[in-house]
């Protein structure tokens, strides 16, 4: 499928271990050029929501916060890419963050040809990245979520059993 507005959900908690890159999701393929989606957390624990349509500045989204999130802690991070907007956001833990970077120079497809990965960044044949900590309430929208959606996840647990997408929306 082919989407052009999503927004990905998730509880993490990193590892204080961890470091790098963690990649949270990722839908990338790299050929000739870097095409897809990639979610993570970066070196001091800020988040990254980043789409690639191409390799040239002007034909991907990135947002890179200066907001972080704390070790060994659950946290709640949504980031939402709006193509009819021409946003990208992320929120941690129900409100959006602080920005360092956050850029909308294209449109950018969830790539098809490209297989998805929860946890790992897999491409040119093997593993490159992985999470290190733990990963719950995973989820995809084909939508931009409003605020008042991001309370609603946010106001539920990272154990969260018994709530499913349409209790919600």
């Amino acid at each position: 499928f082919q989407l052009q507005t999503i927004t990905i959900s998730t509880w993490v908690k990193v590892e204080a271990s961890g470091s790098g890159n963690r990649i949270i999701f990722s839908n990338y393929e790299f050929s000739t050029v870097s095409k897809g989606i990639i979610f993570r957390v970066g070196s001091g624990n800020i988040i990254h929501f980043e789409g690639y349509a191409a390799d040239a500045s002007g034909q991907r989204f990135t947002a890179t916060t200066s907001t972080t999130i704390a070790d060994d802690t659950w946290a709640n991070v949504i980031g939402v890419a709006d193509s009819s907007a021409n946003t990208v956001k992320i929120y941690i833990n129900g409100s959006e963050a602080s920005y360092s970077t956050n850029t909308y120079g294209a449109d950018v497809l969830f790539h098809s040809g490209a297989e998805s990965y929860i946890g790992a960044l897999v491409y040119s044949g093997g593993s490159e990245q992985f999470f290190t900590g733990q990963i719950d309430q995973f989820r995809i929208f084909n939508k931009a979520i409003s605020s008042s959606e991001v309370t609603t996840l946010n106001g539920e647990t990272f154990d969260s059993a018994t709530k499913s997408t349409t209790d919600i929306f």
